[in-house]
């Protein structure tokens, strides 16, 4: 599986006042850590990191390239977004050595035409993302589910069923379904009476002949 590249700066300030100005000047405060060392604190161009993450690249193995020339390998372990806008915050990565085996969460990506669905039943996914281990350059972005196969009524795909990539286990238990196709959800309509207007009764608004007193006036005290 292919790496992607991400430059980084590192950084020594420390601090909610030190995260916004960094924020305020496109850089997204970052850590990395793992592996018995020290925390390296460093940011992120927002830009560059937005870019990542729409092409798809935030799951396999990242490369952290510094101005000296360094290189650190990492896996993106968590981003804090922003309640409203969702910007990135802040990202923790977790140091990796590229010839042991991490544990990583990819999301599942269904492919193929189901025939269930031509038949006129509704695909369900149960399972988004899977837990998987391999190596570090082994870590694939997604893994893809073939759900062509799926008819109407029939069984689900289960985790055990599914081909993995060449170097990757799944931890994910095999019993887990990630789809099936059910038959249309359809509810029968209510019955509405139809209402004969002959026997709708008069109106009996404001100002109607007979019609009792109000509990306020009731309690005036005052002769008719």
């Amino acid at each position: 599986m292919a790496s992607y590249d991400l430059n980084a700066q590192k950084r020594t300030g420390t601090g909610k006042s030190e995260a916004k100005r960094l924020r305020a000047q496109g850089q997204v405060p970052c850590v990395a850590y793992g592996r018995k060392d020290e925390p390296v604190l460093l940011t992120v161009g927002s830009r560059d990191l937005w870019d990542m993450i729409a092409h798809h690249h935030s799951h396999g193995l990242l490369n952290l390239k510094f101005d000296d020339g360094g290189t650190l390998p990492v896996i993106m372990k968590s981003i804090q977004r922003h309640p409203v806008s969702h910007k990135p915050q802040s990202v923790d990565f977790m140091r990796v050595s590229l010839t042991e085996e991490v544990e990583a969460t990819v999301p599942i990506v269904l492919t193929g035409e189901s025939a269930g669905v031509h038949e006129g039943g509704i695909l369900v996914q149960a399972l988004h993302e899977i837990h998987i281990k391999a190596l570090p350059g082994n870590l694939p972005e997604s893994i893809e589910v073939d759900v062509s196969e799926l008819v109407l009524n029939g069984p689900p795909i289960h985790v055990s069923e599914i081909t993995m990539p060449q170097g990757v286990t799944a931890v994910t238990a095999g019993e887990e379904g990630i789809a099936v196709v059910n038959p249309p959800d359809r509810e029968p309509e209510p019955e509405v009476e139809a209402v004969d207007e002959s026997e709708v009764p008069a109106d009996h608004g404001a100002g109607t002949e007979g019609a009792p007193e109000s509990e306020a006036d009731a309690h005036t005290g005052k002769d008719a």
